[in-house]
């Protein structure tokens, strides 16, 4: 009998938990692309907003850092999202990944093309849940540079795969795909600002019938700062911090 009360609470749990998906990397942010690349460490915060409902209206804040070597690099960080909890207003950590590699452009070129994969992770400890993204996407950047900052438009496609673990139920999957864009302003000395929106269309497919998830288009805004610490020796660090 328990056991079955167990089952049910974790599928009424789970429903209120997709009313509010996962969205992107880090829940709450955009899926951040650097087209451009560039050589050195990046460090940034952020702050996230879900716009409309289906992306829960939730805080997310965050912070980011990424290693740039040539046209490699690798980031990781922890954000803390105000999405779980029987409360409704716990702060849940959670952690993601990346790796981009571009492709072309860089250097003197405006234009720049990166590929980029990555991996999120929440888990919702007092809803026995967890949730984990696999995004993977193709992003176009343009570097606009003035005689103060140089400003760097960018749009990106992606398709993701989202993984819910929610209690005793059968782990299963959707699929969704995603767009995110933004611009980021990079001044002289390395410090700069980035603004990003998000919109993902996330499918109603499961992979454990006769359990399902919620079909949701969640939309999200962020906006945060970052710096840039170049390192010496590395491939094609710039002469110009920033730029």
């Amino acid at each position: 009998m328990n056991r079955h009360v167990a089952i049910m609470a974790s599928m009424v749990l789970g429903a209120a938990v997709f009313a509010q998906p996962a969205e992107a990397q880090l829940n709450g942010l955009p899926v951040y692309f650097n087209p451009r690349g560039g050589s050195g460490l990046m460090l940034a915060v952020d702050y996230g907003r879900g716009v409309n409902d289906d992306a829960g209206k939730a805080n997310t804040f965050a912070a980011r850092a990424s290693l740039g070597i040539g046209p490699f690099s690798l980031g990781g960080g922890i954000g803390a999202s105000d999405v779980g909890g029987t409360s409704g207003d716990d702060y849940e950590l959670q952690y993601m990944g990346n790796a981009a590699l571009r492709i072309f452009g860089g250097g003197l070129l405006p234009v720049s093309l990166s590929v980029q994969a990555g991996i999120g992770i929440l888990d919702i400890s007092d809803l026995d849940t967890k949730l984990i993204t696999f995004p993977i996407g193709i992003g176009l950047g343009i570097n606009v540079p003035t005689p103060v900052f140089s400003f760097d438009p960018w749009i990106a496609g992606r398709y993701t795969l989202h993984r819910n673990e929610i209690g005793t139920m059968p782990r299963f999957d959707q699929n969704a795909w995603g767009v995110s864009g933004g611009v980021d302003l990079n001044f002289l000395m390395g410090l700069g600002l980035h603004v990003s929106v998000d919109w993902e269309s996330i499918s109603e497919e499961t992979t454990a019938a006769p359990f399902t998830g919620l079909a949701s288009k969640p939309f999200v805004f962020g906006i945060g700062l970052h710096y840039v610490f170049t390192i010496p020796g590395l491939p094609g660090v710039p002469i110009v911090p920033g730029i």
